[in-house]
């Protein structure tokens, strides 16, 4: 998909900054780099954070064994801070690591998980209380800390994630999906959310004008989860399905929407064809050109034939359905009478023999 890469660079650029301890604004310079280019930076940062001093987080590390879990707790509170005790749990043993989080202020928790390395951290959150992960998670929602939910995702057990997603609404969730890393793990909270959060989600992104971002989340998604999405879309009320064909148009994304697309029940076509934006010959060339690649000739004639009056008058300045080779191959494609397949193509205006 070709979705704008400043969308993509932004996205990067807020994690980067948190791995820093910065704010996003002060990274700004960095826009016109390829996002790509700005993961492999953090990633690569992230390394090297837990390398330097590395040898000092384990003498800390073993030094809290040797005095009580409140005595440590107090030191991380008081005199480690944050930043450097995310450092120091990322050296302890899994059980040890969840006793001082018990003893630990819930909000020292929540501001402490902003500095976790996921990767090192894993072995510790399985072992966490799911009270005490819903709990941080729900902190840390509260206080827009999207960044630091969407890398954790990956670690957090199915029950947790669940609970938290009950506690909020569809744009929160939006928010934490964006910074979700792995299209995998982004792929396990689209299978995860009830069909009423996954509608609010839809509804909060074109509220919020995000749409981009929605688009740009999908790219990332299986086919079926692609089909369940667009089936929401479907329910939406008409301006929110045009907006979204044509946000799908504008960021090049055909190839990713008609995967899921192709999976849906016919009956689900007109409320997506027969909109305003469809009656744009290039935006209905894009369509037809895709499905080509995709190899949908028979997916396509079903949604040709589903077009109200205006918009089968439209296809008639479709430049493409007069290139004999095209109407050749939806012919072949669609397995039905020739005969018959080629009527309904001069019916629509195509250059059919």
């Amino acid at each position: 998909m070709s979705s704008t890469p400043q969308l993509g660079s932004r996205l990067e650029i807020a994690k980067l900054a948190q791995a820093l301890g910065r704010q996003p604004a002060e990274l700004s310079y960095l826009a016109t780099v390829p996002a790509h280019a700005i993961r492999d930076l953090r990633q690569r940062l992230t390394t090297a954070l837990y390398a330097r001093n590395n040898v000092r987080f384990q003498r800390i590390a073993s030094l809290t064994r040797m005095v009580p879990t409140g005595v440590s707790a107090t030191i991380a509170e008081k005199s480690l801070g944050p930043m450097l005790s995310a450092r120091v749990a990322a050296m302890l043993e899994p059980d040890d690591a969840v006793r001082l989080a018990r003893a630990l202020e819930p909000d020292f928790v929540a501001e402490l998980a902003a500095s976790l390395d996921p990767g090192r951290m894993a072995p510790i959150v399985a072992r966490m209380p799911d009270d005490l992960i819903v709990d941080v998670g729900r902190r840390l929602l509260r206080r827009k800390e999207y960044v630091t939910v969407g890398r954790l995702v990956p670690i957090v057990a199915m029950e947790p994630m669940l609970a938290v997603i009950e506690l909020v609404g569809g744009y929160e969730i939006l928010q934490v999906a964006l910074y979700v890393d792995n299209p995998a793990d982004l792929e396990r909270i689209v299978d995860v959310l009830p069909d009423e959060k996954l509608r609010a989600v839809i509804e909060s992104a074109a509220l919020a004008a995000e749409l981009d971002e929605a688009v740009m989340l999908i790219d990332a998604l299986s086919p079926q989860a692609i089909a369940r999405i667009i089936g929401h879309v479907v329910e939406q009320d008409p301006a929110v399905r045009d907006l979204f064909v044509r946000t799908v148009h504008r960021l090049g994304a055909w190839e990713t929407v008609l995967t899921g697309l192709a999976l849906l029940p016919a009956d689900v076509l007109p409320a997506l064809v027969n909109l305003p934006v469809t009656l744009d010959p290039e935006l209905m060339t894009a369509v037809i050109t895709t499905a080509r690649k995709l190899e949908l000739g028979a997916w396509l004639m079903l949604l040709l034939i589903t077009l109200d009056d205006e918009h089968a008058d439209a296809l008639a300045t479709v430049d493409v359905l007069q290139d004999p080779d095209m109407v050749s191959w939806l012919t072949e494609s669609v397995g039905a009478s020739r005969r018959i397949t080629r009527a309904i193509l001069r019916d629509l205006g195509a250059a059919a023999s």
